[in-house]
């Protein structure tokens, strides 16, 4: 075999081993393979990589997921615009690659996220409006203060839960939970004024 043919085929073997780890990929400039696990009938939260082209409407994320019910992006005053299904009553939005997004499903069911991540990519937040994103599948947060304290003005981080509620880090250490942000989920952000936060990572 010619050396240029040896050289390309490790190269394509070493990324395909990359991709084929379940999971995540530990190097920034290789591609992610995750498998998302959805839990039916709650509501679910999922980033996606900053670089994917799986999606680029609402329809073509909710016909990727076994049993899917809906999903819903969340706006910046708290409405949700959501996919159903259908071509008429709901609104087929476009797939943003910093947004975060809400699926239910209708059991348990997993689904396959592939992409990469843009490390050149800042994300916009806009003051005193809900900002709901994407983290990094290789971010270094352990702790919802650690992202709290890496947002300039910010004045809460929340993480949705299955039933709804959030829990939102303020900034303090007593009444807020520091809750712990997990791959593959979105999160909820406000800050005092508009600002652009780009996301630690390995």
């Amino acid at each position: 075999m010619p050396r240029f043919m040896t050289r390309k085929v490790i190269l394509t073997l070493g990324l395909a081993l990359v991709l084929a780890a379940g999971g995540l990929a530990t190097a920034s400039n290789m591609g992610f393979k995750f498998v998302k696990v959805y839990t039916g009938t709650d509501t679910n939260t999922v980033s996606l990589p900053y670089f994917q082209s799986q999606f680029t409407t609402a329809q073509s994320f909710f016909n990727d997921i076994t049993g899917a019910l809906q999903v819903c992006r969340i706006n910046g005053n708290e409405t949700r615009d959501c996919w159903l299904g259908d071509f008429t009553a709901s609104p087929n939005f476009a797939i943003t690659a910093q947004d975060a997004y809400v699926v239910v499903t209708g059991g348990n069911t997993n689904q396959v996220l592939v992409g990469s991540h843009n490390p050149a990519l800042t994300l916009s937040l806009v003051g005193g409006d809900t900002n709901f994103k994407s983290l990094p599948y290789h971010m270094t947060y352990t702790t919802a203060q650690q992202i709290f304290n890496d947002i300039s003005g910010a004045l809460q981080v929340c993480r949705i839960n299955g039933n709804e509620t959030r829990d939102c880090w303020l900034g303090d250490f007593t009444a807020s939970p520091n809750w712990a942000p997990t791959i593959g989920m979105g999160v909820v952000i406000t800050t005092t004024g508009s600002t652009t936060w780009t996301p630690d990572h390995y």
